[in-house]
């Protein structure tokens, strides 16, 4: 008996089923990722916790679950639980504490100081900094900061930074609120340096010091990246003075933005932050 060689067709008809089943797999992924809600209240294993507000209005309308699904409920302090939907009242949602969810930390985050820029790109880092797990945020005015970015910053400009702050960590899973501070000018920054043991500002001017190199010391960690038009060199003499130890990113000229989320993403591998936790 002959080899029946395959024809075109079905080599068609094979790819659309293999497009097809990859398709179920990363929907059955998708099934898997519970959403996050954080809560104020004290948490324990087989209580019950009450989801009112923005929240409950998510899970009722947005995401449309329904009793028996599965959700994340944080503390906000770095305690998170594995929950069940039990009910589902009006504009109420009554979740079921089950088990709690152990996070593997080897050392705590680092925090982000940054100049601020346009406001849609400071809303960026703020964002893609929550995502990497950067707990505290600084935004903060220098010499060359652009007058009318700092100006804008009205009480409500803070309070969306908080919000987009807290929706970043709902959607990555951070289990502890981040907190993104008032605007504050630079020298009011540098007094903040002494609350850590690695206080790191990352200067264009820096020629020796390269952050691959740099082995940070055991203990918090703070990131401070200028703006666009870099620290001018009484700021950097300041910020040594209080402490803080200069770097280089490179050659490559970054923007703000850039050069923040690279800086968090490199040093949370250097600290051990990047490790694979055990799936719950």
């Amino acid at each position: 008996m002959g080899v029946k060689h395959s024809s075109p067709i079905d080599h068609l008809i094979f790819g659309s089923y293999l497009h097809s089943c990859l398709k179920s797999q990363q929907m059955i992924k998708y099934l898997y990722i519970m959403p996050q809600f954080f809560t104020n209240k004290d948490l324990r294993v087989n209580t019950t916790t009450k989801i009112t507000g923005q929240d409950a209005h998510h899970i009722i309308n947005v995401l449309r679950l329904c009793k028996g699904d599965w959700c994340v409920i944080s503390d906000g302090k770095g305690r998170s639980f594995k929950s069940s939907i039990s009910n589902i009242e009006h504009k109420s949602v009554f979740v079921l504490i089950q088990e709690e969810i152990k996070h593997t930390v080897v050392s705590p985050a680092p925090h982000l100081a940054f100049a601020v820029i346009k406001h849609d790109r400071t809303e960026q880092i703020i964002q893609k900094a929550v995502e990497i797990g950067c707990t505290k945020l600084y935004p903060f005015c220098s010499t060359r900061t652009i007058p009318k970015y700092t100006s804008n910053v009205t009480q409500r400009k803070s309070e969306r930074w908080q919000k987009i702050a807290i929706e970043a960590a709902k959607q990555s899973g951070l289990s502890m609120i981040p907190q993104v501070s008032d605007l504050m000018d630079f020298s009011g920054l540098c007094s903040k340096f002494a609350e850590y043991k690695n206080p790191v500002l990352f200067w264009e001017g820096e020629k020796q010091k390269s952050f691959a190199s740099f082995s940070p010391n055991k203990g918090s960690t703070l990131i401070i990246i200028g703006p666009e038009g870099g620290f001018s060199e009484s700021e950097i003499i300041k910020a040594k003075e209080y402490g803080a130890k200069t770097l280089s990113l490179g050659k490559q000229i970054l923007r703000v933005e850039t050069a923040a989320v690279v800086a968090l993403g490199i040093m949370q591998l250097k600290l051990g932050n990047l490790c694979i936790e055990e799936k719950i």
